[in-house]
């Protein structure tokens, strides 16, 4: 791969705008922020280098970097340096707390002025399993890289974790949002075929109900409905002893999703009930790209008025009254797109980038081409 060269060919450049420090395994929503902010960084004129710090969270046996971070070194929009390689960058930000739980993988010869821990995940999971500890966290990088991290939430469930009686006392800093690559608006597909629930994920247990009965309610059979999934059901397979008829499914694709949003005509997401979904990036993704969206009530914190909001049996009536109503259904699709576009698309990165002052402002927001960076 060119990013195995990309590794020698920078070892003698000592300096960058940004680096981040994750682990570059990571799949789903995190590998798809790092990336998305990678992205942007770089359309800004900023230099990105990696750091790759194994996550408790990632088995030790999956050995290979996301594709969208492999596309990243690819294309020479960041690049990878050994975690003992004398660096210096402004600004560090370390995505995942769990990649921070030892000292063993922190870059030991990278000086930084800031360092941003993003909290991406509240550090008890809804079995009870504690994933990592905010007080030692805050240490091993204190202890590594010289400086007491700010520590970021990326959601209001996680700023509530952060706040909670596990909290041991710890200052948050303003919110650090996942942001997006704005998608192509979905055109409405003809009345006459079957109106499409889809759904994007991994095919993990947590990422699905756990009862044959919620899944048939979330994703039901029913006249002039199907159902598309990207991303694998062996899960619901298993638990509804097969897959239903109506069902398309699509192995994942992590360069594919626009494609999907186009086919679908609205989005239904639940997941198990043990599952604590930090933002829910998928969701997010269909709402941006004008699908309408209907979740769980435990997202709406987060995504406000732009999803709808019900209990998996109420899911067929919501889907039947966007399909028999047009003007519904439009407001629906304007409404989710509009408001996450002007929260989580690339100038709320941009900001973050100005604050930290390695990109310096002009009079008004320009387009992201016009950056410059601040050094």
């Amino acid at each position: 791969m060119n990013w195995i060269k990309n590794i020698s060919s920078t070892l003698f450049r000592r300096r960058y705008d940004v680096a981040l420090i994750t682990d570059l395994r990571f799949p789903g929503g995190t590998g798809s922020s790092n990336a998305t902010e990678i992205d942007i960084q770089h359309k800004a004129g900023l230099s990105t280098v990696l750091f790759h710090a194994p996550s408790s969270q990632i088995p030790s046996k999956r050995g290979h970097f996301s594709a969208k971070i492999a596309a990243c070194l690819n294309n020479g929009q960041a690049d990878l340096r050994p975690n003992f390689a004398k660096t210096y960058a402004p600004l560090t930000i370390i995505r995942h707390p769990t990649v921070a739980n030892t000292r063993q993988f922190l870059p030991s010869n990278l000086k930084t002025d800031r360092v941003v821990v993003v909290i991406n995940h509240p550090a008890l999971r809804g079995n009870g399993v504690v994933d990592y500890e905010l007080s030692d966290v805050i240490a091993n990088v204190k202890a590594t890289l010289g400086h007491v991290p700010e520590l970021r939430g990326n959601s209001p469930l996680v700023e509530a974790y952060c706040r909670g009686p596990r909290s041991q006392d710890v200052v948050l800093g303003d919110p650090w949002p996942n942001v997006f690559r704005i998608p192509a608006r979905t055109t409405r597909r003809h009345p006459s075929r079957p109106f499409v629930i889809g759904r994007h994920s991994r095919d993990n247990s947590e990422k699905w109900p756990d009862t044959a009965e919620t899944i048939r309610q979330a994703y039901p059979d029913a006249d002039g409905i199907s159902i598309k999934i990207l991303g694998g059901a062996s899960v619901p397979a298993r638990i509804l002893g097969s897959q239903p008829p109506n069902w398309d499914v699509l192995e994942f694709d992590p360069f594919g999703l626009e494609v999907f949003l186009q086919s679908i005509d609205v989005y239904v997401y639940f997941h198990h009930p043990d599952w604590v979904e930090a933002f829910g990036r998928a969701p997010c993704e269909a709402m941006m790209a004008g699908v309408p969206t209907i979740l769980p009530r435990s997202f709406e914190p987060l995504f406000k008025s732009a999803a709808l909001y019900c209990e998996p049996h109420e899911v067929l009536s919501l889907v039947k009254k966007l399909r028999d109503d047009p003007e519904f259904y439009a407001r629906r699709a304007e409404a989710g797109r509009a408001e996450l576009i002007s929260r989580f698309g690339a100038d709320r990165h941009i900001e973050r980038l100005i604050e930290a002052g390695v990109l310096r402002p002009k009079t008004s927001m320009p387009p992201l081409g016009s950056m410059r960076p601040a050094g």
